[in-house]
């Protein structure tokens, strides 16, 4: 994974605390983060790599153990899969806007 697809991945964030009411909501923080890299980097490109991202999200969280350990250990997975996705929907609603 080069530099670029590993810089537009940070762009996926996940609040250690979701319950934390005096924080940014995760998904504010993903929208801006993409925001930011759709300065320097191709709406096309930022969904390509989203898009293999939300692939790999979804086989780890659909593929999991039952346990409650596993379940307390998905919960920041399942953020990522949730913020991944909206920050599709997002990439296409601007690029419908352009």
């Amino acid at each position: 994974m080069n530099s670029d697809n590993k810089e537009i991945l940070k762009c996926v964030k996940v609040t250690s605390n979701p319950f934390s009411s005096n924080r940014d909501s995760s998904l504010n923080l993903t929208i801006s983060a993409i925001d930011m890299a759709l300065q320097k980097y191709s709406n096309d490109q930022i969904t390509q790599v989203l898009n293999k991202e939300l692939m790999r999200l979804n086989d780890i969280c659909n593929n999991s153990p039952g346990s409650m350990l596993a379940c307390e250990m998905l919960l920041t997975y399942k953020s990522a899969q949730y913020n991944c996705a909206q920050a599709l929907k997002y990439l296409k609603k601007y690029r419908n806007n352009q």
